[in-house]
């Protein structure tokens, strides 16, 4: 009974070790790779061959489809331009 619980504890341990190396990815993947391992990433910014994706609260920044910085962030804030007409 004890060595079943030694096993069990191991594979949990195993298991979770794994999850924590998707959830968080080495900088130098590929986009591909990240959108492989994430279960849910929206596309929040993209301009020449940069992009930003934000998934779990966190930002991924893709310079050439290249992971290179990850952060916290915040979005860029939407900015509206509003016409005045006096009559």
């Amino acid at each position: 009974m004890r060595k079943l619980i030694v096993v069990m504890i191991g594979l949990v341990l195993l298991v979770l070790s794994g999850c924590a190396s998707v959830m968080t990815p080495k900088l130098g993947i590929t986009r591909d790779q990240w959108l492989h391992r994430t279960l849910v990433g929206d596309r929040v910014y993209a301009e020449g061959n940069m992009e930003i994706w934000r998934s779990g609260g966190r930002f991924y920044y893709f310079k050439d489809g290249i992971l290179i910085k990850v952060d916290e962030g915040q979005e860029r804030q939407k900015r509206l331009q509003i016409e005045i007409i006096n009559k």
